[in-house]
């Protein structure tokens, strides 16, 4: 699920845009999830989260994974507690990554994890707070830029199984085919303000 850092990628500080950064963002309890929920209702079972976040550190450590000869703590570029709002998330973190693109630089950010660990959630938001991807295309379509020409478009694709999706293509059921060395064709889609991200 989780991979290590290792010593030769930036830290965040870093304006080094030709390597990878990674930042975890822990999932809230169940617990914590339900008591926030309007219906006030609570899954039976176990409520706690199986990772304690360090942020000093930039660590997370397993409560079930201490085994010997198995790791149970992991060191990442950034920590991003359960405490965070999305916003939070995207201005403390995403929002470098998005400044990059309008400097010219190439940028993604991808989000990836079992299922129900949040990454739909933190990419499209919900009807309290907006997702990433509404943040980051009202970010850069805020900016004046030089030229008059210039248009945002976006494209949006799940990789699940082994299988690549295109989720702005109106059937989301068709598997993108990617033969090896050739590049991936997905729908582009042009986006002149956040709701065309919706």
């Amino acid at each position: 699920m989780l991979k290590v850092r290792h010593a030769q990628y930036s830290s965040s500080q870093s304006t080094n845009f030709h390597c990878i950064t990674v930042a975890v963002r822990i999932r809230p309890s169940e617990e914590a999830v339900h008591a926030a929920s309007p219906f006030g209702h609570k899954k039976k079972g176990r409520h706690d989260s199986v990772w304690q976040c360090h942020r000093d550190s930039n660590t997370v450590v397993s409560t079930e994974m201490a085994l010997p000869g198995r790791p149970s703590q992991f060191a990442f570029d950034r920590m991003l507690g359960p405490e965070l709002s999305t916003n939070q998330v995207f201005k403390s973190w995403a929002q470098l990554r998005i400044d990059a693109v309008r400097k010219g630089r190439h940028s993604t950010l991808l989000t990836f994890g079992p299922t129900a660990s949040g990454k739909t959630h933190t990419l499209q938001g919900d009807e309290k707070q907006e997702g990433i991807i509404q943040q980051a295309a009202q970010h850069l379509l805020s900016f004046e830029y030089e030229d008059a020409h210039a248009e945002l478009r976006m494209q949006y694709v799940e990789v699940f199984k082994e299988q690549v999706f295109d989720l702005l293509d109106a059937d989301q059921g068709n598997e993108l085919k990617v033969a090896p060395g050739e590049n991936l064709i997905a729908t582009c889609h042009k986006v002149k303000s956040k709701e065309d991200v919706c």
